[in-house]
C-alpha cells in the first residue's frame, strides 16, 4: 500500500516537473522571436513571482513536508523518489543557466531572472537530502503487545 509520505513525494516531483516546464517556457518567452525579446509588453519580474508562487515554492514545502510527517519509521520509496525530483531539478536548471539565460535580452535581466535557477539549484541539493535523510530511516518491525507482556 502506497503511504501518506509516497504521495506527498509524488507530489513534490510533480511540481518539480511543472516549475520546470514554466520556467523555460517563460525564458523562452523572454528570449521571443529571433532573440529580440517578447512582443508584448510585460513585467518579467512579476511572471516570475507568479512561477515561483505557482509550482517552485510549494515542490521545496511538499519534500520538507514528506521529511517532517515521517518521524517514525518509513520506507525507502518517498525517499528515492524526493532523490529523482531533486536530481531533475539541479540538471534543470543547470541547463537553463547554461542554454537558455544568455540569449535573453539584457534589459529584461532583471534582479531575479539571473539569481532564481541559482537559488534553486540550492533547492534542488536540499530536496535531494530530505530524501537522503528519509531513505536512512529504517522499517522497524512491529513487536506484539502480546509477546512483551506474555
Amino acid at each position: 500500500m502506497i503511504t501518506l509520505e509516497t504521495w506527498i513525494a509524488i507530489g513534490s516531483l510533480a511540481m518539480v516537473i511543472m516549475f520546470i516546464a514554466l520556467m523555460f517556457s517563460f525564458y523562452i518567452f523572454l528570449i521571443g522571436p529571433e532573440g529580440r525579446g517578447p512582443e508584448v509588453t510585460t513585467d518579467p519580474g512579476v511572471l516570475l513571482i507568479q512561477i515561483i508562487s505557482i509550482s517552485g515554492a510549494p515542490s521545496l514545502i511538499l519534500a520538507g513536508t514528506v521529511l517532517g510527517i515521517s518521524r517514525g519509521p518509513v520506507g525507502r520509496i518517498p525517499g528515492l523518489v524526493l532523490v529523482f525530483a531533486g536530481t531533475v531539478m539541479l540538471l534543470a536548471m543547470l541547463l537553463l543557466i547554461n542554454t537558455t539565460l544568455p540569449r535573453i535580452s539584457t534589459e529584461f535581466h532583471i534582479f531575479g531572472i539571473d539569481y532564481v535557477p541559482i537559488i534553486f539549484i540550492a533547492g534542488g541539493i536540499g530536496i535531494i537530502a530530505c530524501g537522503l535523510t528519509t531513505i536512512k530511516k529504517r522499517e522497524s518491525t512491529r513487536t506484539s503487545l502480546d509477546s512483551e507482556f506474555g
